[in-house]
């Protein structure tokens, strides 16, 4: 299964905001992005953080690959990078 994300963050601050955030995902996973500085907090748990200027708001946009039934060979995240767009 595909699934794509996009994790919205407004900064209606006077002040740049610094968001760390964290996803668990359970289940043999591919996880896409061209975001940068992607990493894994554990093993099902990817991390990035984004600094989002004063005023404004970021769009984090990720693709996960879900194996499932016979396909499923283990449990945990993998990190590959690849461009996303929400159609």
């Amino acid at each position: 299964d595909h699934e794509r994300y996009t994790q919205r963050i407004r900064n209606y601050t006077a002040k740049p905001i610094e968001v760390e955030v964290r996803r668990a995902f359970p289940g043999h996973v591919a996880f896409r992005s061209a975001l940068p500085g992607i990493k894994l907090f554990d093993f099902q748990t990817p991390e990035f953080t984004t600094t989002v200027a004063p005023g404004q708001k970021a769009d984090c946009l990720f693709e996960i690959v879900r194996q499932q039934g016979r396909n499923l060979r283990q449990s945990n995240v993998t990190l590959a990078e690849a461009e996303i767009a929400m159609p």
